[in-house]
């Protein structure tokens, strides 16, 4: 037994390089804070383009491409970003850092969550007996090996269930509902559309959320302090991450003389900006009206 050790050791390393070894990286983000703060950690800007209505913005970091997008209000909206960066871009890893709504009571409000599971809490019936889920409704989340690394940011951080659709849910006695018909702990607004995404695209993720309210009749109130005093932390969590992983050799931005050539300088007013943070929970939305929760 003791001489297959060397073996199954030799397996566990190749499938953790074939699993992270990425170049190229996809950053879904729900708040600007975020993209700021990885850009503060080091991320350095190579160019933004446009792909349909969605704005793309390239950066570079430890030797790995990052293709960072903002998600959209809602699951569709998400979808269409994903898919549109996707399309266009083959990319090896997606982490995605965001907001959540605590629908359970269980959570500790700024605490970071690792998503393993996510539940379309809208895709399924009515019939007689009530609502029923679909039998595709539930998505797990493969874990990344980054988990067992000793001291690493996905470590200790705590699992999570994130029931997600397009309702924002500001409500005492709905959340009760959800959480019992999810079996979730918090809501969000992105994580179906995009992960249905990822899946058509064979692409693995890693989802980090923080909840920022208790999806109650005060959440909207709780999100707008949130927002206004978010640093950006999982902008710098992404930033870890992707430190983390193994350069890939034959990838020109793991080499900085390339990486120098290929930075291509803005002109001025020549490319598409980043879109604005509003005053709803995605930065869009009607800020006389209810907030939209797009990743909480």
């Amino acid at each position: 037994m003791a001489t297959l050790t060397p073996i199954l050791l030799l397996i566990s390393m190749v499938g953790f390089f074939q699993w992270a070894a990425a170049s190229t990286v996809a950053v879904f983000h729900a708040l600007d804070q975020d993209l700021a703060a990885l850009q503060k950690a080091g991320a350095t800007k190579v160019r933004n383009f446009s792909v349909g209505t969605t704005t793309v913005q390239q950066l570079a970091l430890g030797g790995h491409a990052i293709y960072a997008v903002r998600m959209g209000s809602g699951c569709v909206q998400t979808s269409l970003a994903a898919q549109a960066l996707l399309a266009k871009q083959k990319c090896d890893l997606v982490i995605s850092v965001g907001p959540v709504g605590d629908i359970k009571g269980d959570l500790t409000l700024g605490a970071w969550y690792l998503v393993t599971e996510v539940v379309a809490w809208q895709r399924g019936s009515h019939d007689p007996t009530g609502f029923r889920l679909h039998a595709d409704a539930r998505m797990a989340v493969a874990k990344h090996p980054l988990r067992q690394a000793p001291d690493g940011v996905l470590a200790d951080l705590p699992e999570l269930g994130v029931a997600s659709g397009e309702v924002f849910i500001a409500s005492d006695e709905f959340r009760a509902d959800l959480a019992s018909r999810s079996g979730c702990s918090a809501v969000d607004m992105n994580l179906f559309g995009l992960l249905s995404v990822l899946q058509s695209h064979d692409v693995n993720g890693i989802h980090l959320r923080t909840p920022s309210d208790h999806a109650d009749s005060k959440a909207g109130e709780e999100f707008r302090r949130f927002s206004e005093t978010y640093d950006g932390a999982g902008g710098r969590m992404a930033a870890e991450i992707i430190r983390a992983l193994p350069q890939d050799a034959t990838s020109p931005q793991a080499h900085e003389a390339l990486r120098g050539l290929l930075k291509a300088p803005d002109a001025e007013g020549s490319r598409p900006q980043i879109p604005q943070p509003g005053t709803a929970k995605d930065g869009s939305g009607d800020p006389a009206g209810a907030p939209v929760r797009s990743a909480d």
